[in-house]
């Protein structure tokens, strides 16, 4: 049982108050059995490749601390290598058809830099991106207005942060585009690539005059976490397969998607993301995205009743050199999305429980969690499962792995599941053996006392998932085009 330090607690109602937000049923989720590296925000896969493109030009990863305005090498600051800067010419390149929507930063920029859109179903970029087409098209009145009504797209904090010190943007906006040149046959496109670079060098000009400006609470990356998905894809993948992805082309191609396969594969614990890459393309990631979730809810009983699954998993990305680790893995992996759909099904089974009862649960509360909760029926699938002699095998075997893996606290709960499911206990059961264990619940004779806190959040869910997806449509999408 794991250790819980309650002597210097009392609580005078029926259970703790709120405070933390500890897990009622599972120690945690271990995506990294899955899809390691992926956490439950990460953007889509244009910002990986953009990544490595930094790195391979010099930029050190660790120092972009203001990389949604510009770049950082060597004390020289690059608005031009920035994320605001590329999301700002995606905005465009969506708008002709050319890729689906890749922005970021929408919701950061919000009161910090941009004032919100006012118009239902259209974004901030929205309206930055109408009033520089106003200049490419010839429709804008003058340079002086232009800028001066870009201030108006400002944020408040923006504007009275550069009145504070004496700073008009309106002036290096200006500036900046008298500096941007272009030949006078120029495309639509590459004037408008002009005055977004004329735009994000006012930016920085300002920033440089103005520090205040910056938020130092929330950071200025924005896409950290694709940034730390990538460090070990630098570290482990083979230089020449990340040459293949070291670009800023918006749209994804066909050897792209299967340099990102070979990348990843190389990186530790690797096989398990592509694997989980081949299966969701195997079950068909443009899917209804419930039919999709419902499918990887039963990939071992996918696994059993298709022999060649395997192969057609490998035939998804026929061009990528797919390692033998991962193709070993597709079976362990059916289980292991399994296991991780039980951790969250327990704990969504749980905090609904906990946050229905009044700090007391009676055997009443359970049989109606147990008869009424969606959850209920996926976890109770997963126990029949396990008890199989094949997945009995396999969750053996990943109570071994996740040791390895410094995952303690999850193979000490698998293991006491495990001890629960040899004893015959029904999924009712050990769903309060569980919840026992790990002193969420004490067994009072005709009740079951609460004792953890109350979560501010009734459910649970496997976090990650819709991730993949995204990112294996990207990748499938990018083969199918050729």
């Amino acid at each position: 049982m794991p250790d819980i330090d309650t002597s210097s607690e009392f609580f005078l109602s029926a259970r703790p108050e709120g405070g933390t937000q500890a897990n009622y049923f599972r120690p945690k989720a271990v995506t990294e059995i899955v899809f390691p590296g992926v956490g439950m925000i990460m953007h889509p896969l244009f910002w990986t490749k953009y990544a490595i493109d930094l790195h391979q030009n010099g930029y050190d990863l660790s120092e972009q601390e203001h990389l949604y305005l510009w770049a950082e090498r060597d004390g020289d600051r690059d608005p031009t290598e920035g994320v605001l800067y590329y999301t700002l010419l995606s905005v465009y390149a969506t708008r002709q058809g050319n890729i689906p929507d890749i922005t970021v930063g929408e919701n950061a920029a919000s009161e910090w830099l941009f004032k919100p859109s006012t118009i239902t179903g259209r974004g901030l970029y929205d309206e930055l991106v109408d009033h520089f087409m106003r200049v490419v098209t010839g429709e804008a009145p003058s340079l002086d207005e232009f800028t001066t009504e870009t201030l108006g797209l400002m944020s408040q904090r923006f504007r009275s942060r550069c009145a504070d010190n004496g700073v008009s943007f309106p002036d290096h906006f200006e500036t900046q585009l008298h500096s941007v040149t272009h030949s006078s046959g120029a495309n639509e496109r590459d004037r408008y690539e002009s005055i977004v670079t004329a735009f994000v060098r006012a930016l920085e000009r300002t920033f440089a005059e103005v520090p205040a400006l910056h938020r130092t609470r929330l950071g200025e990356v924005v896409i950290g976490s694709n940034l730390n998905f990538v460090r070990p894809l630098l570290e482990q993948a083979p230089p020449s397969v990340l040459a293949r992805l070291a670009n800023t082309q918006f749209a994804f191609v066909a050897d792209e998607a299967n340099a990102f396969l070979e990348a990843v594969q190389a990186r530790e614990h690797g096989e398990y993301l592509v694997g989980s890459i081949l299966l969701i393309a195997v079950v068909g990631p443009s899917q209804d995205r419930d039919a999709i979730l419902d499918d990887l809810r039963h990939l071992p009983e996918l696994y059993q009743s298709r022999s060649d699954i395997v192969d057609e998993a490998r035939a998804q990305f026929p061009d990528a050199e797919i390692s033998t680790a991962v193709l070993d893995a597709i079976e362990h992996l059916c289980y292991f999305w399994s296991v991780n759909y039980f951790l969250a099904d327990g704990e969504d089974l749980a905090r609904h429980l906990i946050a229905h009862t009044p700090g007391i649960v009676h055997e009443t509360d359970l049989d109606d969690l147990f008869e009424d909760h969606e959850s209920a029926r996926s976890f109770e699938r997963f126990v029949d499962l396990s008890t199989q002699d094949r997945y009995s095998a396999e969750l053996a075997d990943l109570i071994t792995l996740l040791n390895g893996m410094d995952e303690s606290d999850v193979a000490a709960f698998l293991d006491q599941f495990r001890e629960q499911l040899g004893a015959g206990a029904s999924p009712r059961d050990l769903f309060i053996a569980l919840l026992e264990w790990n002193g969420v619940l004490v067994d009072e004779t005709d009740h079951y006392r609460v004792t953890a806190p109350i979560q501010e959040n009734d459910s649970a869910s496997f976090y990650g998932v819709d991730e993949v997806i995204n990112w294996t449509e990207t990748l499938t999408e990018a083969v199918n085009d050729g």
